[in-house]
C-alpha cells in the first residue's frame, strides 16, 4: 500500500490523514452554534479514546515502519479517532434520550450527511499505512480501540453525562443574548432601550376582558371642569 513520495497516492494520502483535525474543527463550531449535548458528547468520546491511544504508546513503544514522526506508533491515534467518530455519530442518535426535533427534509439530510462522514472517516487508516506512519496491525490495534472507546460512550459514558451536559448547555443557551436584543428591533425587553421592564400589552388580552381600575380615579371633582 505503500506510495512513492509525490505519487497521487501520497497525496490523497495526506488529505485524508488531515481529516481527523478538520471533523474536530467542525464538531467545535457545531458545538458553539448549536450547544447540544450530541456534539459535546463526538467530542468527548474522539477526543477521550485518542488519548487513550497515546498512552497505550508509551506502554507498546512499538516504532513505525518508515515515518519522520519520532513518537511510537503503536496503536494508530488516526485509526482510533475514526472509527471512534464514525461509530458514535451513526449510532448515538437512536440512543441519544434528548430528543432530536428535525423535519423529513432534514432527516433524509442527516442519512446522506453520515453517508458523507463514513466516506471521510474509513480511508483515514488505509492513509496511515500509504505513508508509512503506522503498519497495518498498528492500524488494526488503532481500529479496534476506536471501536470499543465508541461503545464504552454509547452504553455507559454518553448516557451518564447526557443530563448533566444539557442542563449545563441549555443554561449557556439561555444566557446568550437574543437577535432582537442585540439589535434593538422586535423582541427586545422593553423596546429600543433593552434595559426596561415588560409592560402588559392589552392587545393580547382576550375579547371582553376589561380592566377594572381604582374607584378613587374614576369619578372626578367638579370644581376641576
Amino acid at each position: 500500500w505503500g506510495g512513492a513520495p509525490g505519487s497521487v497516492w501520497t497525496m490523497v494520502g495526506c488529505f485524508y490523514s488531515a481529516m481527523p483535525f478538520f471533523c474536530t474543527l467542525a464538531a467545535i463550531l457545531l458545538l458553539l452554534r448549536r450547544r447540544k449535548p450530541r456534539e459535546m458528547c463526538w467530542l468527548l468520546c474522539s477526543t477521550s479514546t485518542t488519548a487513550a491511544c497515546n498512552l497505550m504508546k508509551r506502554w507498546f513503544r512499538e516504532q513505525r515502519p518508515a515515518s519522520c514522526l519520532t513518537t511510537c506508533g503503536m496503536p494508530s491515534g488516526h485509526s482510533a479517532f475514526a472509527l471512534s467518530f464514525l461509530v458514535f455519530v451513526l449510532v448515538w442518535d437512536s440512543l441519544s434520550r434528548v430528543p432530536q426535533i428535525e423535519s423529513g427534509h432534514n432527516c433524509s439530510g442527516r442519512h446522506a450527511r453520515k453517508v458523507a462522514l463514513a466516506c471521510v472517516m474509513l480511508p483515514i487508516p488505509w492513509s496511515r499505512v500509504v505513508l508509512g506512519d503506522h503498519s497495518m496491525r498498528q492500524v488494526f490495534g488503532g481500529s479496534i480501540i476506536g471501536v470499543l472507546g465508541a461503545a464504552l460512550w454509547l452504553l455507559i459514558f454518553g448516557p451518564c453525562c447526557e443530563g448533566f451536559l444539557n442542563r449545563l448547555l441549555r443554561r449557556s443557551r439561555s444566557q446568550m443574548p437574543s437577535r432582537g436584543a442585540a439589535t434593538g428591533g422586535v423582541g427586545s425587553v422593553g423596546g429600543v432601550g433593552g434595559g426596561r421592564e415588560p409592560v402588559l400589552d392589552r392587545s393580547l388580552l382576550a375579547p371582553g376582558f376589561e380592566l377594572s381600575l381604582p374607584k378613587a380615579d374614576v369619578g372626578c371633582d367638579s370644581s376641576q371642569v
